[in-house]
């Protein structure tokens, strides 16, 4: 209840744990059907990735200083990073360690070598492409390690790490 600090107790004595709220934070894409598959956050970092399904075009969008704040994402084309070649571009992952933001995905529809992984090392204002040669159909994981070393995983047994 507003303003009880003490603990709750449920109906059968057991102590309950407080509900959380989400503070709804909903990017404003007009008529377009988006999906969003990934998130990462660090610190007051944001990044979320998905796909406008009307355009089939992949989709990343960061967080503003405000990430309770809407209107303040950016949106990235993944096209705009990889290039479209006639295929469509969907996000499935991410993840970030201070100026480092990696996007994981695939282009489609699905084969072998469709997998994407692209890189930005300042934060988001610019992303490279750092595909591997042999990735899989799709990669949807990544994680950066300690050392700052980026590993990913996804489809046909695909696991790489990028120094």
């Amino acid at each position: 209840e507003a303003g009880d600090s003490g603990p709750r107790i449920d109906r059968h004595g057991h102590l309950a744990a407080r509900r959380r709220e989400f503070a709804g934070v909903r990017q404003q894409v007009g008529h377009h059907l988006h999906q969003t598959v990934g998130v990462a956050a660090d610190g007051g970092k944001v990044v979320v990735t998905g796909v406008d399904q009307d355009g089939d075009v992949g989709k990343i969008y960061l967080g503003g200083a405000d990430p309770y704040d809407g209107s303040g994402y950016t949106e990235i084309d993944i096209d705009s990073i990889v290039g479209s070649g006639g295929l469509g571009t969907w996000g499935r992952g991410a993840c970030i360690q201070g100026d480092r933001i990696a996007v994981v995905g695939e282009r489609q529809p699905l084969s072998s070598g469709t997998g994407l992984v692209m890189l930005s090392t300042d934060g988001g204002a610019s992303f490279s492409d750092i595909t591997p040669s042999g990735v899989g159909e799709s990669v949807t994981r990544c994680r950066f390690l300690p050392d700052g070393a980026l590993v990913v995983a996804g489809g046909d047994s695909f696991f790489g790490v990028y120094r």
